[in-house]
Formats: structure tokens, sequence, C-alpha cells
């Protein structure tokens, strides 16, 4: 792990209409991994107008995008219920080309959520013995990753995750529909090399060290909760059924849908997420839920 910053942090306030809770926009200077640089993280700062210290969940972002409808969407939903809530926004360089560019942004993304929670520490509004992570997709990906290494995360929820990145590479769907995103990107690589899917794997596999699967055995199983989607082809539902069993058999909610249309499932999912969190932190055992197909 990078040493803590010492630059000074950079808070800018304002109300939100109409809610019982402060945004601010926060800016970190974090340290960049094989660098002497420093780069800008940039955080959404969720506050309940409450007068006791509150728990935290740190909100890690799926990989597509300009904005952050989900994100606020979940960050306004745990403020309102008296968490605080930080939203990481997304690297500014997140195209990564190479094998060992892709390990590498996956390393960094444990040096920044780890530098998160060091700020979060800091703040004496926050509890810092009830820090949450919840990630969907990359978001969740990069939280399976934080989760087994960083001891300050208390419980995690993470969606639409699977370890195994290389195979997740070589054979998800995402952008399939549209002709975009991964598949684009994959077909052309591909074309450009003259391999095979299986040769991408096995490329990305001689690299690639930040993983789900390779973090899994380090977790505690109790503090996780998987939220999987039986039909999800890009990131695929065996692949999440694979780290649930390195992971130790987490308490896991599998829902009849693939990756984007768990988003009919939102509102359980949020109330579940935040049922989770709740019971973990009073008791550190995972809270139960009802609804989907839940394994114990």
């Amino acid at each position: 792990m990078p040493a803590r910053s010492n630059a000074p942090t950079v808070l800018e306030w304002r109300r939100e209409s109409l809610a019982h809770y402060d945004l601010s926009q926060v800016r970190l200077a974090a340290p960049v991994a094989a660098s002497t640089t420093n780069k800008t993280l940039e955080l959404e700062y969720y506050l309940p107008q409450r007068p006791e210290r509150v728990p935290v969940i740190v909100i890690l972002p799926i990989s597509a995008g300009e904005h952050y409808p989900l994100e606020r969407h979940f960050a306004r939903y745990f403020a309102r219920h008296g968490f605080a809530a930080v939203i990481a926004h997304r690297e500014k360089e997140r195209d990564p080309r190479t094998a060992e560019q892709i390990n590498g942004l996956l390393k960094q993304s444990v040096w920044d959520s780890a530098l998160v929670i060091d700020w979060l520490e800091t703040r004496p509004e926050l509890d810092s013995a009830r820090i949450g992570v919840f990630g969907a997709s990359m978001g969740a990906i990069k939280g399976a990753l934080l989760a087994p290494v960083d001891s300050r995360v208390k419980a995690a929820v993470l969606g639409g995750v699977g370890g195994d990145v290389p195979y997740i590479l070589a054979y998800t769907t995402d952008g399939a529909l549209r002709g975009g995103g991964i598949v684009a990107r994959r077909t052309a690589y591909l074309a450009q090399h003259s391999m095979t899917h299986d040769q991408f794997r096995k490329e990305l596999e001689a690299t690639i060290r930040y993983d789900p699967k390779l973090f899994a055995p380090y977790v505690d199983p109790r503090k996780v909760l998987l939220i999987l989607g039986v039909c999800d082809t890009v990131v695929p539902f065996k692949k999440g059924l694979e780290l649930r069993r390195a992971m130790g058999k987490p308490e896991t909610i599998v829902t009849f849908s693939g990756h984007y249309t768990a988003l009919l499932y939102l509102a359980y999912i949020q109330a579940t997420a935040f049922d989770f969190f709740k019971g973990t932190f009073e008791s550190n055992v995972p809270a139960a839920a009802g609804g989907g197909l839940w394994f114990e």
C-alpha cells in the first residue's frame, strides 16, 4: 500500500434540495503506482444531517458512462436512511490496451480505495468502525479486490461480480448489442494480433495478478453479500459462482436477470444492501433477506 497523502483536501459543500443530507465535492491528492507523481481523486460525499457519528458506504462505480446516475441513486438512498456515502469517481484514463495496463488499473484501484478510507478515518462525523463498500459490475470487481486486503472494510455488497478477469475479458458480451464496449475493442485486438479468444485469455492470465479469484481466499465471508444474475453474460454467472466458492460461500442472492436487467430489482437490491450493511455493522453477522434465491 502507498503512503498516505499529506496534501490538503478540498471540500465544497452544498445542500441538496429538499433532502436531509449535505453534499460535498471532494478532491484528494493520490500517489500513482510506479510513479513519483500524484493524481487527483474526485469524490462525492453525502452526509446525513444527524448529530451522532454515522456509518459510511464507499460506492465504487461501474465502468461506463460520463455521469453517475446509478451510484447517486444508491448514495442518496443510503444518506436518507442515515448512512454517509462516498462515490469514488472513475479514472480519467479507463481504456487500457494491454494486459499490463489492465493489471495496473486494478492495482491502482486498490491504492485509491485505501486512500479514500484513509480520508474517511479523519472525518469526526463518521464512525470509522463501520465502513462498507458497495459496487456493481467493475465497481464490484474492485470491491472484491479491496475487501480481502483492507480490514477497515467491515461489510461489502457486490453485484454483477465475478472472478477470473482474463476469462471475463475474453468472453464477456459487454457492448455486443450496440457494437461497442469491450467486445469492439477485443475484436479489434484479436484481429490485429491474429488471436483466438482462448489465446487472448491465456495472454491475460500470464500478466494479471489483481484478480478477485486470487484475493478471494483472504476475505471473511461473513462480511460479504453477493448479488448475481443467473442470465448474466457480461460478467458470466458461472464466474460469479466460482468467486463465491473461492470466498468461502458468503451469502448470495441470485436474481432471474442479466447484467443490465438487474435494474428491475433495483428497489429490492437497495433495501437488501442497506439491511445487510446495518445488520453486519451491528452484529458482525450478515443480515437475512427475502426474495430472489438466497444461498447460505
